[in-house]
């Protein structure tokens, strides 16, 4: 299963974390983002992990330009 998101977190780990293993964290750390925004648990360090988040997700753009671009 190769994906954007799996490649991106491959390249920012050098592929010290597996495939299979890249996808499942990914979605448990948005669904606990998600979970404690909604919920109001930890509001300002969610915040926080949720904007840096959001940074992440523009990595592949100045990592893998070829992909976007393309």
């Amino acid at each position: 299963m190769k994906t954007l998101a799996s490649d991106t977190i491959q390249m920012l780990t050098f592929h010290m974390i597996p495939e299979q293993l890249c996808c499942m964290l990914l979605g448990i750390g948005e669904t606990t983002i998600g979970i404690f925004l909604i919920t109001n648990v930890l509001r300002r360090w969610t915040v926080i992990v949720a904007l840096v988040h959001m940074a992440f997700t523009f990595t592949p753009i100045f990592l893998m330009p070829e992909v976007f671009f393309a």
